[in-house]
């Protein structure tokens, strides 16, 4: 009698994991085909051997139409992604919902609810999935424990009006009861304060990256894989002129 409960259980258990492993490719295959449909909307940068990639160009008229929410496009180089950032009322909608505003289990990349969409705040803070497959925001934990940064320091973001280049200065882990509130900061200060802040972020490195003078910062956040305490954090600081 046992045996066959065991054989059952093991059954029940096995179709479980079946189903589970399922529902993960399908995701997958789902925002896969969502996020190549959009890319086409948007021009490859031509590769012409500079350490910093050429702008790219965007059909903002047409891409704003497939993504009725979107701010920007954001292409961080040393991970090779390059998505659409979203932004909504809150920061609960992206969180389950692709560009397109359909249900997805992936979410979006999405601009922080209260953070002005041209990005000019002192700190814009963008948040995305840590994704097993490796999308999304899940190769975002390179910059601190891989090689991304020595492949390529750079991120652009481009908005309608402007395309804006960055320069990773910061990659790290933080415990969210220590130092997240801290970290997403985007209150307005005062020249003396911001550089206090914008060297303390610097200084929580786990990786050495060339120093840089303060400036309007982007920081870039997702869970780790390893449950909800802890988030992987990478700030890039604007250069002075875009490229």
């Amino acid at each position: 009698m046992k045996k066959k409960i065991l054989a059952v259980l093991l059954i029940a258990l096995s179709a479980l994991c079946f189903y589970q492993a399922s529902c993960i490719l399908y995701q997958y295959k789902e925002e896969k085909e969502i996020y190549d449909n959009i890319s086409t909307l948007v021009k490859e940068s031509e590769d012409d051997g500079q350490s910093i990639p050429k702008p790219r160009e965007i059909d903002w008229e047409k891409l704003k139409k497939e993504c009725p929410g979107i701010v920007a496009w954001i292409d961080v180089y040393g991970i090779d992604i390059s998505y659409p950032v979203m932004q909504g009322k809150d920061n609960e909608f992206y969180l389950h919902h692709a560009s397109t505003g359909e249900t997805a289990a992936c979410g979006s990349i999405f601009l922080n609810s209260t953070s002005r969409p041209d990005f000019s705040d002192q700190n814009s803070v963008v948040f995305g999935h840590y994704m097993k497959s490796r999308t999304m925001f899940g190769k975002l934990g390179w910059f601190a424990k891989r090689d991304a940064y020595e492949k390529s320091p750079y991120i652009r973001v481009y908005t309608p009006e402007r395309n804006i280049l960055y320069q990773i200065v910061s990659a790290y882990e933080v415990k969210v009861s220590d130092g997240v509130p801290d970290t997403y900061d985007i209150e307005k200060k005062e020249e003396k304060e911001y550089v206090a802040w914008f060297e303390k972020q610097l200084s929580l490195s786990e990786k050495e990256m060339e120093p840089c003078e303060p400036a309007n910062m982007l920081t870039l956040s997702t869970c780790t894989g390893n449950g909800h305490s802890y988030r992987t954090i990478v700030q890039a600081a604007e250069m002075p002129y875009a490229q």
